[in-house]
């Protein structure tokens, strides 16, 4: 008689499939927590670099806003908040504007008037 094969044993054979789901399982939540580890660590960094503008700009009040934030998508509003007002503090009026509100802010409305002109008109020439 020629040598059988070797029957398995169907237990055994269920316990190696669960053994291989297992690992499969157990990889895939090493996989998710390295993602999150990820997304952790982008926040952390983005916090920090949010935190020195708003520091640097003098905004204490969004320092609790920044370190309290627990979504993505609240530091996109503090970015985005602080975006704007440096855009508009650092965004100079026209010459001609700055020259006209000094001649009213020094109070030489009065000479200027002696030269048969208005601020505006001072401030173009």
């Amino acid at each position: 008689e020629y040598c059988s094969p070797l029957k398995e044993d169907p237990e055994e054979k269920m316990q190696e499939d669960d053994a291989e789901e297992q690992m499969e399982l157990i990889e895939d939540i090493l996989w998710k927590i390295d993602e999150w580890d990820e997304r952790w660590d982008r926040m952390y960094q983005r916090r920090g670099a949010l935190s020195k503008v708003a520091i640097s700009r003098d905004h204490k009040e969004l320092l609790d806003l920044i370190s309290t934030s627990s979504e993505s998508y609240q530091l996109n509003d503090i970015a985005q908040f602080l975006s704007t007002t440096s855009k508009r503090s650092t965004t100079k009026a026209p010459k001609r504007l700055q020259v006209e509100h000094m001649i009213k802010d020094e109070g030489l409305d009065d000479v200027i008037a002696m030269m048969c002109l208005d601020s505006k008109l001072f401030a173009e020439n």
